[in-house]
């Protein structure tokens, strides 16, 4: 083991020892089976939940110094003379203009010499305590590391904090309420900023300070109003400080979207500033120990393999994500609420195939249209300097490499190309044809303005059955290799050559390559390092999390079993079905901790889409939990509660359906009934309901209460009273005189995110006993350290036809509001209601879909 792996372990095991949680004490018995990059994730998540009491021993700081420095280390930073100048304040007694610059990217990376970085800070200025939380308070927390929320605990008064671990110079925390704040109080935070920062001392590249957005993530303010009040607040600031001594302005987006924003206002004429005139940025280089490392590797290297993912075509303009690129292209597709190419993946509400057609022809045609660029350019020049000896691999199928002069020779795809349409039905194995006369013929007949097929006769059709065709791409079992078999073949052989010893020195440059289809690219990299004889070393331009130099690459191998490489990439998307013609509703229960109000805030954007999705009308109904927690019972740190005049503390404003007995399975749920007899109240004055929604412990709540609605469900509950169980609870029984009614109807679906069932109890089994026959659809977070997935998993094996209906998603604990698994919630609720309302029998029709482009 490295002397880095050994500080991780032992640090994150006294983070874990040291807890009061029950939960977090939990992880130990995992500890043994997490590689280095697992470790390093409990690492930044432990931090993220610790509070700055007690004090850290001075050892343990030391050492999580070194852990972050090693990793700063690994990382490319960038110096602020480096962004593109877009205009220019004018100063006077002949001295510079103040420099306006703009950027999108992490503030945590702005290299030294950067004097000062800005975080829209809570205002006890200790961070964000939530690891799943996307805030830049919790980027800037986690890369500093505790001293810096310990020097905010301890001189909050000031505001002024040492720099810690960020490269960059100090962070300025500033307080922003996220509730009703003024357009004055945002101008005042801004305002203050630049006060502190023209007190700081100057660098040798001057003096300069990164503003970020404040209060537009989750506090929701309207992002253009922001911009323009941060950019207006500069400017008059720099008027009544004609003397000041900032030389650098940067302001820092995250969105493509913030970055359009501010583009266009800065690019707006103001009378304190003109249009950036200055000498165009500097070229600079900065290499880090590791980037000099791996320029050390590449020129060693006998052998060059290329493994480029999705991020190699971002980097070139192709990029999925960007919504400037869908308006620029596809604008008649955005009233199907798309606003990027991802989220095309699983989309299928399609109006009719010409639309469908429309787009995908669009599509084809734009990339095939891409223009060559230096980058790749550049990469496939040095390639060919390997002669022979080099390899590229990639997911991606625009065709790219091809486009800008590959030899296919020295090319697999195994994911696909856009080079092709195949038979969906795959009536032979040779029904597949070049996509470009189907383009030909299509695009003459493609609308400008809707930009759909004019004539069904363009809509593409296997000519030997008929049937329907499609990119052959790598999108569900349907996909046909038969086309990349040669590539695979040559890859295979080159692979083979390399573990032998024949290409001598070999080096993997990954490329953009993320976790939606781990299996094909990073894993197989991870495995030809490991197989290699110390002849192989990996090459990640990513983020690095490499604790361990002797394995000769940036990240430890994952060790995972083969049925996690089949299901981790995995999304799921029902068939299409029309919505119902009627106004439906939904229950929606929230987790542990949380509240009725809160967990709608939480959920606004997946309310909004589902609205666009029912437009007869949809009702989500937010009841609270009846027990409230202490503070003592919330399992991650919080503010302090605010004091009363009569010397009490506040009451959290924290809630539960039940508090959980015991620090191991099996749980005991303690106070269920009074959990029940809430729920049995909100069906019986609000309902009827269509179905349930819960997270977390709500996800496991809406298990039971469909399980309790359903017919048969009370005997279930009454033959296993003499076995320990539970009685049938008196809240659900309907005060009708007949014993067998309960308060509402069968509900016709349930959802559960990071849901969990009760096992190892007698007293649950009612429940799950037989199977919960309520169609149910189970999302999982890949890398939720809350409930574990052997957990969520028990429920899925308790409810009939669940194993086609899990969706995993690439995040923690919590509800993703993504399109793509929002079109999967969609697709489900809409299939079940109208075999529901139809009087259908149910049915499963699914497709599993990798991201097919």
């Amino acid at each position: 083991m490295s002397s880095m792996s050994a500080i991780l372990e032992r640090t994150v095991r006294f983070l874990i020892t040291e807890s009061r949680n029950v939960r977090t004490q939990h992880l130990l018995q995992h500890f043994e089976h997490g590689d280095s990059s697992t470790r390093l994730h409990a690492f930044r998540q432990l931090l993220c939940i610790r509070s700055p009491h007690p004090t850290l021993p001075p050892n343990v700081s030391q050492d999580i110094d070194d852990i972050l420095l090693h990793e700063r280390s690994r990382r490319v930073l960038t110096p602020v003379s480096s962004i593109p100048c877009v205009a220019s304040i004018p100063r006077e007694n002949s001295r510079p203009p103040v420099r306006i610059r703009l950027w999108k990217g992490d503030i945590t990376t702005l290299a030294p010499g950067t004097t000062a970085i800005t975080n829209a800070a809570n205002s006890q200025m200790l961070g964000c305590f939530q690891p799943t939380h996307r805030c830049i308070d919790n980027v800037i927390h986690s890369w500093a590391g505790p001293r810096l929320r310990q020097e905010c605990f301890d001189i909050a008064s000031t505001r002024q904090n040492q720099q810690d671990a960020l490269p960059a110079g100090d962070a300025l925390a500033r307080g922003s309420e996220p509730d009703d704040m003024e357009r004055h109080q945002l101008s005042q935070c801004y305002y203050s900023v630049l006060e502190e920062a023209d007190g700081l001392p100057e660098t040798a590249e001057g003096k300069s300070v990164a503003l970020c957005g404040i209060s537009t993530g989750l506090f929701a303010f309207p992002a253009k109003l922001a911009a323009s009040i941060a950019i207006d607040t500069v400017a008059a600031w720099f008027a009544h400080h004609p003397e000041a001594s900032i030389s650098d302005v940067v302001f820092v987006t995250y969105s493509e979207d913030d970055y359009e924003t501010y583009n266009v206002l800065l690019h707006q004429t103001r009378s304190t500033w003109t249009v950036c005139t200055l000498e165009p940025a500097k070229e600079t280089s900065l290499i880090s120990p590791t980037m000099e490392k791996a320029r050390t590797w590449l020129a060693e290297a006998d052998t060059i393999i290329v493994s480029a993912g999705a991020g190699l075509s971002a980097a070139d303009g192709l990029d999925y994500t960007s919504r400037t690129l869908f308006r620029k292209h596809f604008p008649a597709f955005l009233q199907y609420d798309l606003g990027r190419m991802y989220d095309v993946f699983g989309f299928v509400d399609w109006p009719s195939d010409r639309v469908k057609w429309g787009y995908f022809f669009t599509h084809l045609e734009m990339v095939r249209n891409w223009p060559q660029s230096q980058l790749y350019r550049r990469l496939l020049g040095w390639l060919d300097s390997f002669g022979d000896n080099n390899h590229v691999k990639t997911s991606n199928a625009d065709g790219l490499f091809v486009a800008n002069g590959l030899d296919e020779a020295r090319l697999s795809t195994p994911q696909g190309q856009y080079y092709y349409l195949q038979c969906l039905a795959n009536c032979t194995p040779d029904s597949y044809w070049p996509s470009r006369p189907f383009l030909e013929r299509a695009l003459p007949l493609i609308d400008p303005v809707t930009q759909s097929l004019k004539d069904d006769t363009a809509i593409p059709r296997c000519q030997n059955c008929g049937g329907d065709l499609f990119i052959c791409v790598r999108a569900a079992d349907w996909f046909n290799e038969r086309p990349y078999r040669a590539g695979e073949a040559r890859w295979q052989k080159f692979r083979r050559r390399v573990l032998s010893g024949g290409g001598g020195k070999t080096v993997v440059l990954e490329l953009g390559v993320g976790m939606n289809t781990p299996g094909v690219l990073k894993w197989p990299n991870e495995d030809l390092v490991r197989q290699g004889n110390q002849q192989v070393k990996l090459i990640r331009l990513a983020p690095p999390r490499n604790l361990n130099p002797n394995t000769h690459r940036m990240l430890l191998p994952r060790h995972r079993t083969s049925s996690n490489l089949l299901t981790l990439h995995r999304t799921r998307t029902m068939a299409a079905a029309p919505p119902p013609a009627r106004p439906i509703k939904i229950l929606m229960i929230h987790g542990f901790t949380q509240s009725g109000p809160n967990f709608h805030a939480k959920t606004r954007a997946l309310e909004k889409n589902l609205q666009k999705a029912f437009p007869a009308g949809i009702t989500l109904s937010y009841p609270t939990a009846p027990i409230r927690l202490a503070h003592a019972d919330i399992p991650f740190p919080t503010a302090a509660p605010e004091v009363k005049e009569n010397g009490e503390a506040e009451e959290s404003d924290a809630w539960a359906w039940w508090r959980r007995k015991g620090d191991a399975e099996p749980y005991a749920y303690e106070g269920l009934e009074l959990g029940m007899e809430t729920l049995a109240r909100v069906l019986k004055a609000e309902g009827p309901f269509d179905g349930v929604i819960g997270f977390s412990q709500g996800g496991a709540m809406a298990a039971m209460v469909a399980a309790l609605l359903e017919p048969e469900r009370r005997k279930a509950f009454e033959e296993l009273v003499a076995e320990g169980g539970m009685s049938y609870p008196q809240s659900f029984e309907a005060d009708t005189g007949y014993i067998e009614e309960t308060v509402h109807a069968p509900l016709k679906f349930a959802v559960s995110y990071s849901g969990f069932a009760a096992t190892g109890v007698d007293t649950y089994r009612g429940f799950y006993e037989p199977k919960i026959k309520t169609p149910m659809l189970h999302f999982i977070g890949t890398l939720d350290t809350v409930v574990e997935e052997s957990r969520s998993l028990a429920l899925v094996e308790r409810c009939e036809q669940s194993e086609e209906r899990v969706v995993y998603h690439p995040g923690g604990h919590f509800l993703t509001t993504q399109k793509t698994y929002v079109a999967t919630l969609v697709g489900f609720i809409k299939e079940v209601l109208h075999k529901a309302d139809n009087g259908e029998q149910e049915e499963e029709s699914v497709e599993d879909m990798d991201v097919p482009f």
